[in-house]
């Protein structure tokens, strides 16, 4: 249930592990279709060891343009501290975790799938040496609708069906499981049966209360 970057990371990382048959079901039509990754910076926070390992996701930038390039390493206690920073420590913590911890294999998962990177644009130039913000040194190539079209090409590529103007009205199933969809579809309502519903949504951003819980400082 999706049609942004979660949706085509679940998808495609479900594509891989063997599912045989996947549908999107994303809710805007084709044109808009992506939620908040359309708009997204796509800059991409995450551990790393250094520029030597940003260097695998630049293999087309030129060694000397590289070398111009100041990314020191950013380590899980600096991904932590930032996040504590930033959100004044309420956030929370097991899910930070997580996050850190898996940002590194994420990452490189999305690289090895086909995902293309650029350096970030935004960065500050001294004395001929580029300073990026603390642990964004890459990007998705092409913004919000550059990773929205290379992972439809990605997923299109695996067989994975997408379908637009298909919002998800009702989630079939009991207190044990969960065995498929209502579809409010272009033509009609229709239900889909399956063995396995994953519901991707990147923010909170629609929630009025969980705004007010982690974004409004005190």
């Amino acid at each position: 249930i999706g049609g942004g970057s979660a949706a085509f990371d679940a998808a495609v990382s479900a594509r891989k592990a063997g599912a045989e048959r996947i549908v999107m079901l994303e809710k805007a039509p084709e044109a808009e279709y992506g939620g908040n990754a359309r708009f997204s910076g796509t800059g991409f926070r995450f551990v790393h060891r250094g520029a030597a390992e940003i260097r695998e996701f630049l293999p087309d930038i030129d060694d000397p343009l590289f070398k111009t390039m100041h990314i020191p390493p950013y380590t899980a206690d600096d991904f932590m501290s930032d996040l504590n920073r930033m959100t004044q420590g309420r956030m929370n913590q097991e899910l930070a975790r997580t996050l850190v911890d898996e940002s590194n294999t994420a990452v490189h998962w999305m690289h090895e799938v086909g995902i293309k990177w650029e350096p970030l644009k935004e960065h500050a130039k001294v004395d001929g040496k580029r300073y990026f913000e603390r642990g964004i040194a890459l990007h998705v190539a092409g913004g919000g609708v550059g990773q929205l079209t290379q992972w439809r090409r990605i997923a299109e590529g695996l067989g994975i069906e997408i379908r637009f103007d298909s919002p998800v009205s009702a989630i079939h199933g009991d207190l044990r499981r969960v065995e498929g969809v209502r579809v409010a579809g272009p033509n009609g309502n229709y239900d889909l049966r399956a063995k396995a519903v994953i519901a991707c949504a990147g923010g909170f951003q629609a929630s009025p209360e969980m705004r007010a819980r982690y974004l409004i400082g005190n």
